[in-house]
């Protein structure tokens, strides 16, 4: 494992004109990122004031991961008006524990998220298969993702949306949500719980919503919620699926059974 305190350093010029392209960043002044290629597991704690990615140096090689492991109390707070401190690329990944990121984090090429706490004070997005896990984690702009990828979302606190686009998929069993659920483009969000409604009319488990509303309930790990739910496209083009907690799906499977044997015993 290596430590990162102060400096990882920087990728080559041609590397950082990609990826500046990929962000946005067409600033003069822009810094070239702090790049981490080393395919190794590396942690840190420390103040970064330029935008870091983390890569793998050998692409080609599937069982090379660079992992970079974020403890408290660790800043991301980009540089020169960038609007992303943090870029996953190529199976990559990052383990965010705490800390705190002033602009986005994103997710590319198949990488890997695991939050465990902390704060994040911009976007974050998931992109190219990605996969990301939110155990804990304030998040206090929009969770998005695209592209086939994959958010479950576990615990935290959401205070803007959470939004699922082209084919991507977001699994909710717990945490406190923020003002929107959407799905847009072949996507599907699944919330985990029980006492459904929407816009007070109850909503039963296994169905597949197709309009918007107000949609009330309790997730799995016992948070109430009240959140405005968008269903963008056409009908069946997208959609949010109720699905029982394991208990009340495992009363419904023995209700069953029993019923089953008391119609065979008479």
């Amino acid at each position: 494992m290596t430590t990162l305190n102060q400096f990882f350093g920087y990728a080559t010029l041609a590397r950082v004109a990609c990826l500046s392209f990929i962000l946005g960043a067409t600033s003069a002044h822009a810094q070239p990122p702090i790049f981490i290629t080393n395919g190794e597991v590396n942690t840190t704690s420390a103040i970064f004031n330029n935008w870091v990615l983390v890569d793998n140096l050998d692409f080609t090689d599937p069982a090379t991961f660079t992992t970079l492991i974020v403890n408290s109390p660790a800043e991301f707070n980009g540089a020169n008006n960038q609007d992303t401190s943090i870029v996953i690329l190529a199976n990559s990944i990052l383990e965010f524990n705490g800390g705190t990121v002033s602009e986005d984090i994103d997710f590319n090429e198949a990488s890997i998220g695991i939050f465990n706490g902390g704060l994040v004070e911009d976007d974050i997005y998931v992109y190219d298969d990605s996969t990301v896990t939110i155990n804990d984690l304030t998040l206090q702009d929009d969770l998005e993702a695209y592209d086939d990828s994959m958010v479950t979302i576990n615990g935290g606190t959401f205070v803007e949306d959470i939004e699922a686009f082209g084919n991507s998929s977001i699994l909710i069993t717990g945490g406190n949500l923020g003002a929107r659920v959407r799905t847009f483009g072949n996507s599907e969000i699944s919330i985990f719980g029980r006492n459904f409604a929407l816009d007070g009319t109850r909503v039963y488990t296994g169905d597949q919503l197709t309009s918007g509303g107000t949609l009330t309930g309790i997730l799995r790990d016992g948070t109430e919620f009240s959140v405005q739910l968008d269903v963008g496209g056409g009908a069946g083009d997208n959609s949010l699926v109720i699905v029982p907690e394991p208990a009340t799906g495992l009363l419904l499977l023995l209700g069953g059974t029993a019923l089953a044997l008391r119609r065979r015993q008479r």
